[in-house]
Order: structure tokens, then sequence, then C-alpha cells
């Protein structure tokens, strides 16, 4: 069976070339976050995480984040280290890992206790429910093989050709550090060699998929509606606008939209003012009264004759009422 192959390294490898990784093929790298030594008690956070966690992803090289756990520290701070150094330096794209291999002169019961309570809290900080990684051995005879570990997946440590030291169910181990003297062509310095156990199509399942953008589209104001419209409507644009905007009117409005511009525009007339008379000098009722279409014009000539008195009554309205 061809396994799927990776890495995990930390701030001992220095500056890792990515792209002879993906040159050689690895799939996945899993890189130290941090911890608090049990000696100093001070929070330790691994100085290359952040070039490592970035460069994985400009190298489309799936990531992943272990941080080192010690029993004897409380778990709610060592969850809080972690989760500090995720939102200060970038988010791996696999769940996060808790590194379990020393004991800290601590008990079984007491160990696992801890341990739980480090799992359950980067799981109440919003973390997917961590990965575990030991040898069998380990998580046997030191934390006492708990009821519960079978809820997580496991990275189980042992070098040697064959992973002899595991449990009998294996449905949960979902990957083997099987050397810690890996040489990658380029890379001057040993890594530790990993291969994933599953299907690939697990692995990318396993993957942390980015939220979806949701992307809040504002309803048009009337305004943009109204631009929206389609030229058959050209003649409801001009009588929306503003009477206090300058408009243009095209000189050629269809011959329909002429016999039904002027009542439109009357209707959209403000009614605040009541109406007043309209008064005209003696000359324009004695040029009204003598404008009668000739006989001899044709039916375009006397259109345009009543749509100019029209307009020019309306102008006579809107002045009055100004």
């Amino acid at each position: 069976m061809a396994y799927i192959k990776g890495v995990d390294f930390c701030h001992w490898q220095a500056n890792i070339d990515f792209s002879k990784l993906v040159n050689n093929g690895i799939k996945f790298a899993i890189f130290k976050a941090g911890e608090i030594p049990a000696s100093s008690r001070n929070e330790f956070t691994d100085e290359m995480y952040q070039r490592n966690i970035t460069e994985s992803k400009i190298h489309h090289i799936i990531c992943g984040a272990y941080y080192f756990f010690h029993p004897v520290i409380s778990a709610a701070r060592q969850a809080r280290h972690f989760d500090t150094v995720m939102q200060k330096f970038g988010q791996p794209d696999l769940p996060p890992v808790i590194d379990v291999e020393v004991e800290d002169k601590m008990e079984p019961d007491e160990i696992a206790s801890e341990l739980k309570a480090m799992s359950d809290a980067l799981v109440s900080r919003g973390y997917r429910t961590p990965i575990i990684y030991s040898r069998w051995g380990f998580l046997v005879n030191k934390v006492g093989e708990p009821y519960w570990i079978k809820n997580h997946m496991l990275w189980l440590a042992q070098y040697s050709n064959n992973l002899v030291n595991k449990p009998a169910d294996m449905s949960n181990v979902i990957m083997w550090q099987y050397t810690d003297k890996l040489k990658v062509p380029g890379i001057g310095v040993a890594l530790d060699g990993n291969y994933w156990l599953k299907s690939e199509e697990e692995l990318l399942q396993l993957v942390k998929q980015p939220e979806p953008i949701v992307v809040q589209i504002p309803e048009p104001s009337q305004e943009q509606s109204l631009e929206l419209l389609p030229d058959a409507d050209q003649e409801v644009l001009i009588t929306q606008v503003p009477q206090d905007s300058p408009q243009e009117t095209s000189q050629e409005t269809p011959q329909s939209s002429q016999d039904e511009l002027p009542a439109q525009m009357l209707e959209q007339q403000p009614e605040q003012h009541p109406e007043q008379p309209v008064e005209f000098t003696h000359d324009e009722r004695q040029e009204m009264q003598s404008e009668e279409p000739p006989e001899t014009a044709n039916s375009a000539d006397s259109h345009r004759g009543i749509f100019e008195m029209l307009v020019r009554l309306i102008h006579a309205i809107i002045g009055a009422r100004r």
C-alpha cells in the first residue's frame, strides 16, 4: 500500500525550503506551536510557527499544529496559550494536535484527567476534537488508556519498518510517525517522517473548509431602479426627475409619448399650494384665439400645434403656482 507522505518539525530545523517538500511528494506537514515547560512555567511560542504555517499555505501543503502537553501545567492555561498562538499567527488546516509524551512525575489517572481537560478546553474554544500524538505504549502504561481515548483520532509514533505497537482497533489511528531521521533531497536537516494511514479522500475531508463569505446585496433605491428600466419606459424616467434638477428631453420623442406627456406631467406636479387663476395678457388671448390650424395642414402639423399650445399652457400654470 502506498501511503501519503508527511513531515513534522519545529524551530530546531530552522528555515525549511517548502518547495523541496513539494518536489519530493510531501502532502502534509505539522508544526510545533508552543508549550509551557514544567521547569520554567513560562509560555513558549515556537518562533518558526508563523513562517511554517504561512509557507505551507503558499505551497498548498496541508498543515497542522501541535502543542507539547505538560500534565503538571493547568489544562485551561495550555489551551488558552494554544488559542493565542493560533489567533495571532494563523490557523492550520487540520484539527489541533496534543503532543503527549512526558509524565511530569504524575500518576496515570492524573495525566488522563488533565489531558481530557485540555481537550475539552480546546473544544470549548471552538476547535474540533484534538488529535492525540503519542506512543501507544505511553498511552496504555502512563495515561492508563482511558475509555474516552477512542473518541479521539490518534497519531502514533514508532520508529521501525512496521507499526507493531498499536491498539487492536485501528479505526481511529490516522497517522504513523515512522522515523525521526527522514532525509528530504535539498533539505540539509533530518525531519520527522509520517504516513497517513487512511485514504486521500479522508485526509481531504479532515481539512478545515473556510467559512463561506456571505455578501449582502442591498436593494436598489427608487432612482437606481428607474435607471434599470428599458428604453420603452424612457418617458417615465423624464417625469421622475425632481423639478429642481436640470433635465434634457429628447427631440425625437415618439408620437404616442407626445400625446401622453402633458397628462403625465400634470400628475407629477406637487399639490402643496392651492391653484391660482391663470391670467393672460391681451395679446396672448388674441393670439390663442387666432391660432386655428389651416384647412390644408396635415395631421402632423395639427398635432405639433396642439402640443406646443399645451406645453405653453403648462408652463403658464407652473409659473402661476410658483
